[in-house]
């Protein structure tokens, strides 16, 4: 998988529907910005990763966004899905769900 992440200058994750995505947390992690359905949840948090939305009902406008993704093939668009990527890599959310039961256990302690 790495190969062709790797080879890619960015992601389209072409989603009819979409609550979260993994595969958004993939590209991420290999510093590629995407095209990604304006709606989604992951659209939602999209500040925090370079991106062009797909608006919902407009499937026919997918070749709009990825000619306009251009702006995504730029270093600080790479860069800007790699510091994302970092955001959510293992350690820091695993420091982040300890610190959250600790709080949890020390609160159902009291």
């Amino acid at each position: 998988m790495q190969v062709y992440l790797r080879a890619a200058d960015i992601a389209v994750l072409p989603y009819q529907r979409c609550l979260n995505s993994g595969v958004l947390a993939l590209t991420q992690t290999f510093g590629l910005p995407a095209v990604l359905p304006a709606h989604s949840r992951t659209g939602r948090r999209r500040g925090r990763h370079p991106h062009a939305g797909v608006r919902r009902g407009r499937p026919h406008r997918a070749p709009d966004a990825l000619e306009n993704a251009s702006r995504l093939l730029t270093p600080q668009a790479r860069a800007a899905a790699t510091a994302a990527g970092q955001a959510i890599a293992a350690p820091v959310v695993a420091r982040r769900f300890a610190g959250a039961m600790r709080s949890w256990l020390d609160g159902a302690r009291a």
